[in-house]
């Protein structure tokens, strides 16, 4: 599905005639875990033309897939791992993540990110944990990549609660 169509459709879902509506949920409903890296690349590459509460859908519509999709042996790695990678990306370029506008988008990024913790291995809570330490050392005059590093060691730590020692924990801790 190209770019204009899949914004069409997340777009309708907002739509308040009950025909429009229902006919883009059950094709967005029908779709599998490939449209994920799909609507990540989508919303990537706004220039600011994708109203939030549409991006707000495609963060839904992410988290179910993956919460769907990602327990069953036949979604494929090679998705997995792009869209960990794109779901990563994508949080970390917001620039002001306390705004009324992004804190729901972080919040349901973060949600995205619970559920892949729950199904992948530890390499990418480690991935996750350098790469909040990065965040936090690298602009020390930077709230938002300070905030957004916490909530990557928070979801990970999380995962983790019942470990009496976590190194790398500690070592963000210190910075």
């Amino acid at each position: 599905m190209d770019r204009r169509t899949l914004l069409t459709h997340l777009s309708n879902t907002l739509s308040p005639d009950n025909r429009v509506r229902k006919a883009s949920e059950q094709l967005l409903l029908g779709l599998h875990a490939e449209v994920v890296p799909q609507i990540l690349s989508v919303l990537l590459s706004d220039d600011g033309s994708i109203p939030g509460q549409t991006k707000l859908v495609c963060l839904t519509l992410i988290k179910n897939r993956v919460a769907a999709d990602w327990s069953h042996p036949a979604t494929e790695e090679k998705t997995k791992t792009a869209v960990k990678n794109q779901i990563v990306e994508y949080i970390v370029q917001f620039q002001n993540p306390f705004s009324g506008a992004n804190h729901p988008l972080i919040r349901m990024c973060v949600k995205i990110v619970d559920i892949i913790l729950l199904y992948s291995d530890t390499t990418f809570q480690f991935d996750l944990l350098n790469l909040a330490n990065d965040l936090v050392k690298k602009d020390h005059g930077s709230v938002d990549n300070f905030y957004i590093g916490v909530l990557f060691v928070r979801q990970v730590a999380r995962r983790n609660r019942h470990l009496n020692t976590y190194e790398l924990l500690d070592n963000i801790s210190s910075n």
